[in-house]
């Protein structure tokens, strides 16, 4: 057996193994069978690392890795089977016929793979090129299915139907790593949606071990089975051609992709295997997948389906305007008197999105004073530096930034995706470490909000279905209600169930205003994101005091004062004043959730004896956690597999009451909907129903109401006026 400390000797054991890079994060508290030198082989941080991080976490979970190191010592060698061996390619169309009628009247378990045209069907020209299947650790099959001039028409006929009908056993219990790609593909190509999924191991793996970057097949294939790329040859025909958003498998020697797919499907059926054996052992894993993660797959992929209708003119219109607006401003800037010193000085043109330039350019040409640095020490010149210089130059290439991102990572990402004037998001349930959902391809999770103009540009290109009206239904103050759920605690609590404000009372405290009417709702904002949560996930007053003290630049009371000359008049003139100031505030707010500060403590220390925190629905969050992180966790998981909960069950209703509303996605605490408008009455009616009063039934944790607001954007208007 060979234990690693450290990165360092991680990456060096591991550099020349054909894998992607292995990180110590990622690689910890695995026992990795390593072929090349026949030997397991485990990972850990470094003791120098434990000892310079000064943080008991670390401590404990440093002596759980070195324990549990101790107890792999007994294991044999590992052994390494002839994976070739046991993957068949079949291409004779008898074989093949013979095959699925034995999976059809024989097998009880088939997983399965595709390797297909793209990520997602909704192009046309997609095919699903071929299909890995096995239900015996030591036996998979590969066979191609629409891959081009292989079969006759009347035998691809008979090979699709076949198959069909295997999808459509109801007594066939179906595995895939990534049950929703399978799921999707199925209902595009083939118009049927397979019946009796029973297991996606992409998912069991983030639920057994959430840790960042290790739910691949690839990865899990390398951590528990020592298997090195076996992607290498049909890689180069997986990139995706731009122009018509198709890979190039059709160009792969198909022996060489019924390999490769057939190899997926055995790691796949081995990695299910194993996963059964491991969460037999954690009854609560169960619970979280059946009633969360494998139903919610199902609704996501509903949601993806439907996708959002989506103005393609109005982006391409869009992405022509930001075009010549950031060319006009990058024109200015590059002749700007601010550019002809700097190029006087240097002798070169300014680069407008070289760092070094612009740190010469503010700091040792004109002269202006740092704000803040790097954490590698030096001067920042990033969007916040500049938007609080007195300078045109500085806030014109603000401007510019801002407009580049919005051209080039939102609506070009947009057009990129939209496919018969819609956009289908995925939605993904394996990768955020809290157990939320996530998106991708694009991130609908992280379309600007605050941002008016870039809310305005990115939002009026989404819209709904003719007759129709986007609606978003938000949990209103779910982490709050959430927090008193697990503390129990009465002042939150009161909180909670009169209404009050807590985050409008800790403002009042923060800024010293007798009289409420004073405070903004920026401030309230301040008071609520710089403080209250802050405090409650852990931080501490000096954080929180610079964050507020920053937040509050140039802001002004409801009646016109500045909130910095408003704290001079109560005796705070300096920030180590307001620092000061900070910590009283923090003492007295501890005084009063003094049941929130004892479950905090608690959280942190069940975590140091168990090495992960756990919420009211079974999920786990594992590896190595700051403070902020342990607190929050429970908080924000239980928060979002509320939502994920009101949403399987909204997919299960609509299909079963036929509404023509869809559910079109999932946005941190809420959900959008193209809601039918002559239906509309009934279907928010039945979300309330479901999102507050089932949910409060299913759980006898939940212990106070759960209340939902809806923003309708109205009839035929674009997702923008949501909540206008």
């Amino acid at each position: 057996m060979i234990w690693l400390f450290g990165a360092v000797a991680v990456e060096s054991f591991f550099a020349d193994h054909d894998i992607e890079k292995v990180s110590i994060t990622a690689a910890r508290k695995w026992c990795i069978p390593d072929k090349r030198t026949g030997a397991w082989v485990v990972c850990m941080y470094h003791p120098a690392f434990v000892l310079r991080k000064h943080d008991r976490v670390l401590d404990s979970i440093f002596k759980n890795d070195i324990h549990w190191a101790l107890s792999c010592l007994h294991r044999n060698p590992p052994e390494f089977p002839d994976v070739d061996s046991m993957v068949h390619c079949l291409t004779n169309f008898e074989e093949v016929r013979q095959l699925l009628l034995r999976v059809l009247n024989e097998w009880d378990l088939l997983v399965f793979d595709y390797e297909t045209s793209s990520r997602k069907p909704y192009h046309p020209g997609n095919m699903i090129h071929s299909i890995g299947i096995c239900s015996q650790d030591n036996e998979a099959f590969a066979f191609p299915f629409q891959y081009p001039g292989h079969w006759e028409p009347r035998q691809y006929s008979i090979i699709r139907n076949l198959w069909v009908r295997i999808l459509m056993k109801a007594s066939l219990k179906k595995v895939a790593h990534n049950l929703k790609f399978e799921h999707k593909w199925s209902r595009h190509i083939l118009r049927v949606e397979p019946v009796n999924w029973y297991r996606c191991t992409m998912n069991v793996a983030h639920l057994l071990d959430s840790r960042n970057g290790i739910t691949s097949l690839k990865t899990q294939a390398f951590l528990r089975y020592g298997v090195e790329d076996y992607q290498r040859e049909v890689r180069p025909f997986m990139r995706i051609d731009p122009t018509t958003k198709l890979n190039k498998l059709h160009e792969c020697q198909l022996p060489k992709l019924l390999k490769y797919n057939g190899l997926d499907a055995l790691y796949e059926k081995w990695l299910h295997r194993d996963q059964e054996k491991e969460w037999r052992r954690i009854s609560d894993l169960h619970h979280v997948y059946d009633e969360i993660v494998h139903d919610g797959l199902l609704a996501l992929e509903d949601c993806e389906d439907a996708g959002f209708p989506a103005d393609e003119t109005y982006f391409n219109q869009q992405k022509i305007e930001l075009t010549t607006q950031i060319d006009n401003l990058e024109e200015a800037l590059v002749t700007s008197r601010e550019a002809v010193a700097f190029e006087e000085r240097t002798e070169h043109k300014i680069n407008l999105r070289s760092t070094k330039d612009l740190r010469t350019l503010f700091y040792d040409i004109l002269q202006y004073q740092p704000i803040k640095q790097t954490d590698s020490g030096n001067n920042s010149v990033d969007e916040d530096t500049l938007s609080r210089l007195q300078n045109e130059f500085a806030q014109n290439l603000v401007k510019m930034r801002k407009l580049s991102k919005l051209r080039d990572t939102y609506l070009s990402q947009f057009l990129h995706e939209i496919t018969n004037g819609h956009i289908h998001p995925s939605y993904n349930l394996h990768i955020a470490a809290t157990g939320r959902s996530s998106s991708s391809d694009p991130n609908f999770q992280n379309i600007p909000k605050r941002d008016e103009e870039a809310k305005r540009i990115i939002r009026m290109g989404i819209i709904p279905s003719p007759g129709h009206e986007l609606v978003e239904a938000d949990y209103k103050a779910i982490e709050v209600r959430v927090m008193t759920w697990y503390t129990h605690d009465p002042i939150m609590l009161n909180y909670v169930i009169t209404g009050n404000d807590m985050h409008r009372d800790q403002a009042k405290e923060i800024f010293i205003v007798d009289d409420l009417s004073l405070l903004t709702g920026r401030l309230r904002h301040i008071g609520k994101n710089g403080f209250v949560f802050p405090q409650f996930y852990g931080d501490w007053y000096k954080a929180c005091a610079a964050s507020c003290w920053e937040m509050m630049d140039g802001e002004r009371l409801s009646n016109g004062v500045l909130v910095r000359e408003h704290l001079k008049n109560q005796g705070i003139r300096t920030y180590q004043d307001f620092e000061n100031h900070m910590a009283t505030v923090e003492r007295k707010f501890w005084e009063l959730f003094h049941y929130t500060k004892e479950w905090r403590d608690w959280v942190v220390d069940e975590y140091e004896r168990l090495g992960y925190v756990s919420n009211y629905f079974g999920f786990r969050r594992t590896g190595y956690l700051a403070k902020n992180q342990i607190i929050n966790s429970p908080v924000q998981g239980t928060a979002s597999q509320c939502l994920q909960w009101s949403l399987n069950k909204l997919s299960k209703i609509r299909k079963e009451e036929g509404w023509v509303t869809k559910l079109c996605g999932q946005i941190h605490d809420s959900i959008i909907l193209d809601v039918k408008y002559d239906e509309r009455e009934y279907v928010l009616g039945r979300i309330r129903q479901v999102m507050c009063d089932d949910l409060k039934q299913q759980y006898s944790w939940i212990i106070t109401p759960v209340e939902v607001d809806f923003s309708p954007g109205g009839l035929d208007r674009p997702w923008y006026y949501c909540g206008s």
